[in-house]
């Protein structure tokens, strides 16, 4: 799923280092069930992602996951949208 930022607020990504989701899943469709992140700048173009942390895993049911957005490549300056994909 996407979370789109008001174009006027980007998200300061020295000031927001972590982001915590809670998500209901009700069937991974990776054998793994793995969680990423993927965040854009106000052009929409890919600044980074989490796909080396595969730590983070997803369970049929409710699942809360935080990532330390802070130490992944590309986390600086504004970020204007989040994708969160739940595999």
């Amino acid at each position: 799923f996407r979370v789109r930022v008001d174009p006027d607020k980007p998200i300061n990504a020295s000031v927001f280092k972590r982001l915590t989701v809670r998500m209901n899943v009700s069937n991974p469709t990776n054998s793994v069930g793995l969680a990423f992140v993927y965040w854009f700048d106000e052009n929409g173009a890919l600044k980074g992602n989490t796909e080396s942390d595969v730590t983070k895993q997803v369970n049929p049911g409710d699942n809360t996951l935080t990532w330390d957005l802070s130490t992944f490549a590309g986390w600086s300056g504004n970020v204007a949208d989040l994708r969160i994909n739940p595999d």
